[in-house]
């Protein structure tokens, strides 16, 4: 339904405004706003991938640290048992 009324109201703003105001913005920053603009977006591009990359790695160790604690606690069990 959301979707729905997001592009309904995309259409209406297209049919009645003539879907130009997007542009107009863009001409009035010019060549040179918009060459900041695309470098500030490609910097914003390289830190997110370097995010991706570090969230990766954590995700990672996490895995590798759930998996000993995992290994000890079925290691302890097994000692237990024994003991027992």
């Amino acid at each position: 339904m959301v979707f729905g009324f997001m592009i309904v109201s995309q259409v209406l703003r297209a049919v009645f405004w003539g879907g130009r105001s997007r542009y107009r913005k863009w001409e009035q920053f010019g060549n040179r706003g918009v060459e900041r603009l695309e470098a500030s977006i490609n910097q914003r591009d390289v830190v997110i991938e370097d995010l991706q990359q570090r969230l990766s790695e954590l995700e990672s160790r996490l895995d590798f640290t759930e998996r000993m604690i995992a290994t000890r606690s079925g290691e302890h069990a097994q000692d237990q048992a024994r003991i027992g």
